[in-house]
């Protein structure tokens, strides 16, 4: 099944540059290709350290702190997570 959100930090696969690779260089339908490259997640760490990563890039990025704070609400939720 092809997902619509990137099952680690939530952003719309379509906004992606091409998506997550697995170890043999496929696609993976499930990541972005910022959490995931080569079949391994590019953050390691604690959920809670990972959303405050998250919140921090997109404020970086020209979010306010507001949708920042918004967007990465739901992440918990996400098949990473679980």
């Amino acid at each position: 099944m092809k997902r619509s959100f990137c099952q680690s930090c939530g952003m719309p696969l379509k906004k992606d540059k091409g998506g997550g690779t697995n170890a043999d260089k496929s696609l993976n339908p499930d990541y972005c290709s910022y959490c995931y490259q080569e079949g391994k997640f590019t953050f390691e760490g604690e959920f809670s350290e990972f959303q405050e990563f998250c919140k921090r890039r997109m404020i970086e990025n020209g979010h306010s702190r507001l949708t920042a704070w918004l967007m990465t609400r739901g992440i918990k939720r996400l098949k990473r997570w679980q």
